[in-house]
């Protein structure tokens, strides 16, 4: 499971800095086994991290945070 956390942690880092490199080495290293695993690793720090940031109303937070990047989605085609 480290390996998956890691793995994580180097996918929302290299994503915050869109940096594609970062994103394609982490991957890279990753067996594709894990790949469920490494999906809940991924929702559960970006839980953790909205209701962090946002308390109770994460949820309306992560509604939002939704909502914008469907319409950035939708601007950039």
């Amino acid at each position: 499971m480290t390996n998956v956390k890691q793995t994580a942690g180097r996918l929302i880092l290299g994503v915050g800095d869109q940096d594609r490199q970062q994103v394609m080495d982490a991957l890279r290293g990753f067996h594709p086994s894990g790949n469920l695993a490494l999906v809940f690793a991924l929702a559960d720090t970006a839980a953790a991290a909205l209701e962090a940031l946002h308390g109770e109303g994460w949820r309306d937070a992560l509604s939002l945070a939704m909502l914008d990047a469907e319409l950035d989605e939708a601007v950039d085609g």
